[in-house]
């Protein structure tokens, strides 16, 4: 299970763009439902598909100045797209590998001449915004200023130090505190990360398969325990089972009935409601906490035309989808 876990962060070939297998079959699976998807241009729910710069769109967040911040794999970059129009943030341009596809590396310095190999996760931090760079086994933080590691030593292993002296494996979701404590899922680890604002690294939960997305809200860390098709609370320690029954499926139903199939981002709501990408099944799931203890429902229905849900975000009303099959962004009403 590792080794598949491990490629989540993997780009295919330029033909087909499809995400490394999360499971035995997914990326077939993906594959079935892409061809009987509807035409460009067709319809989710009310809203249409956002075109989007990026190739293999993964992470999402929103932008200081209200755009959005958009993870690319493919290209190895950061774009920020607003009013209609598209820069490219971070990343450089130009590198090639043996087929012609973009090239990615490791290298600080400049935004346009900085390098990454796989953008996962991008989301607001300090003055600027922390980028889980997975096959460098490091994360990034970008600033108009300029991009550095903030941690992470460039190798893979698993040790709890000052935070370039830190190591990781293949790191994926992340999230951050009021206190400005950043969380990493450790996903080749089976572990999640803090980080403290002076920078010295921990492990604050173990045991877990594979964890992805990370959530925090109201004084809580979520995270999509992967692997195990689950979605766990991490709270003073402790590690409790939010919703999924552990096996591989799709049901909805109350949280401890529900059944989830490699779920990958998750998103937050101020009423506290979550939302999971439900990678695996092709959908985003809804975990309404105020409904009878806690209920599970599928956003939009089931019929659609995602096929790999990834990045979510949160903005007003609307509910941001990175689909990195489709190279689309859904925009849905909550």
């Amino acid at each position: 299970m590792k080794k598949r876990i491990r490629s989540i962060a993997a780009c295919a070939a330029a033909a087909g763009i499809v995400l490394a297998a999360l499971s035995a079959g997914w990326g077939a699976a993906a594959e079935a439902k892409a061809a009987s998807a509807p035409a460009a241009g067709a319809k989710y729910g009310p809203d249409a598909r956002k075109e989007t710069a990026a190739a293999f769109p993964f992470g999402i967040a929103e932008a200081a100045d209200g755009g959005l911040m958009i993870a690319d794999q493919y290209h190895k970059a950061i774009w920020l797209e607003k009013e209609g129009k598209t820069l490219r943030y971070a990343g450089a341009s130009g590198l090639e590998g043996l087929y012609g596809e973009p090239a990615g590396g490791y290298a600080d310095g400049r935004l346009s001449s900085m390098e990454m190999k796989s953008p996962w996760d991008i989301i607001p931090y300090r003055d600027g915004y922390a980028v889980s760079d997975s096959e460098n086994h490091v994360v990034r933080y970008l600033t108009p200023e300029g991009a550095k590691t903030l941690a992470g030593a460039g190798q893979e292993g698993f040790l709890d130090q000052m935070a370039n002296h830190a190591l990781f494996s293949m790191p994926s979701g992340l999230a951050a505190d009021p206190e400005g404590n950043l969380y990493i899922a450790d996903t080749g680890n089976d572990a999640i990360r803090v980080m403290t604002p002076n920078g010295q690294v921990s492990t604050c939960a173990r045991g877990l398969s594979g964890p992805t997305g990370l959530v925090y809200y109201g004084g809580a860390l979520y995270a999509a325990d992967t692997g195990n098709h689950r979605i766990v609370k991490i709270q003073d320690g402790e590690v409790t089972v939010l919703a999924g029954n552990g096996a591989a499926g799709y049901l909805n139903g109350s949280y401890s009935e529900a059944s989830f199939q490699t779920p990958v981002q998750l998103a937050a709501a101020p009423d506290g409601t979550l939302y999971v990408s439900d990678t695996g099944n092709g959908v985003v799931r809804k975990l309404d906490p105020g409904t009878d203890g806690g209920v599970v429902t599928t956003l939009g229905g089931q019929d659609s035309s995602m096929v790999s849900p990834a990045g979510l975000l949160v903005k007003d009303e609307s509910l941001y989808i990175c689909d990195s099959f489709m190279r689309k962004i859904y925009i849905l009403p909550r």
